[in-house]
């Protein structure tokens, strides 16, 4: 685990500093534990979640963001969080058996782990499209656009209809 030197690093490494360290810490615990045939890749399109670990494809993603915005130990606390969802197994999820593997790797036994003083790409967006039922008004704000047949208002029922605000 990380001690006070290592919070202090992340603030003398670029963020292509710590991607790399990223990777290179990902491919040691993945090598470590004999996870053979695995890859850790740095996700550009990932906007909401920090990383990702896909058994069928036998990837670890983080997402690029991440080395903009979280300190190192941070950092490592979500490579050791995915390198104990590639141990537990598809089927684990967060629970006993990946929150055991997730300790024994040093990792915070937690689903998702979202500092205060951080948001991802996703939530700077502006929420400038807005579904409106046509029963009762009611305004739902949102970033993307969806398609309104597949949804009804929450307090109603009433169809939706979509529009874009100026921002």
């Amino acid at each position: 685990m990380t001690g006070p030197e290592d919070s202090q690093l992340s603030l003398l490494l670029s963020n292509e500093e710590q991607e790399a360290r990223a990777v290179a810490l990902t491919t040691a615990l993945l090598a470590e534990h004999g996870l053979e045939g695995w890859e850790v890749k740095v996700n550009t399109r990932m906007s909401r979640t920090l990383g990702r670990c896909d058994h069928r494809t036998r990837t670890i993603q983080l997402a690029r963001w991440v080395f903009e915005r979280c300190p190192w130990d941070e950092v490592e606390d979500l490579v050791r969080h995915e390198v104990a969802h590639a141990l537990a197994g598809a089927r684990a999820g967060h629970g006993p058996r990946w929150k055991a593997l997730a300790v024994e790797l040093g990792a915070t036994p937690k689903a998702c782990v979202r500092p205060s003083d951080w948001s991802s790409p996703s939530q700077d967006r502006p929420r400038n499209i807005r579904l409106e039922c046509l029963s009762c008004g009611h305004l739902y704000p949102r970033k993307n656009r969806v398609k309104v047949s597949r949804y009804r208002c929450s307090a109603c029922g009433g169809k939706l209809k979509q529009y874009r605000v100026a921002s």
